[in-house]
């Protein structure tokens, strides 16, 4: 993308010259195009969490950004990406073994 970087497969950023703030640009898995100001936190974990655990996680992360760096909560964007079992390694074994 012109006057962007790629900072991971499909993931885009540029510096905003007016606000100093980091644009990011990607792909969602409908295959839109987001335009997002930082932060994007993104969490990775094995499948299986609860739409109210979800909930949570985004609220109290949220919550810690905005106490943290001063932003306001429209900023923060958190993507939760769930794996199976099956696709998570550790110490050498799959997960699932």
């Amino acid at each position: 993308m012109p006057g962007y970087n790629r900072l991971a497969y499909g993931i885009y950023s540029t510096v905003n010259p007016h606000t100093r703030m980091l644009n990011t640009r990607f792909t969602n898995t409908s295959g839109t195009t987001v335009n997002h100001t930082m932060p994007i936190v993104i969490l990775k974990t094995r499948k299986g969490l609860s739409r109210e655990q979800k909930r949570r996680i985004v609220s109290e992360f949220t919550k810690t950004l905005v106490s943290t760096t001063g932003i306001t909560p429209e900023l923060v964007t958190i993507l939760i990406e769930e794996h199976e079992l099956e696709d998570i390694g550790k110490a050498g074994k799959l997960r699932c073994d």
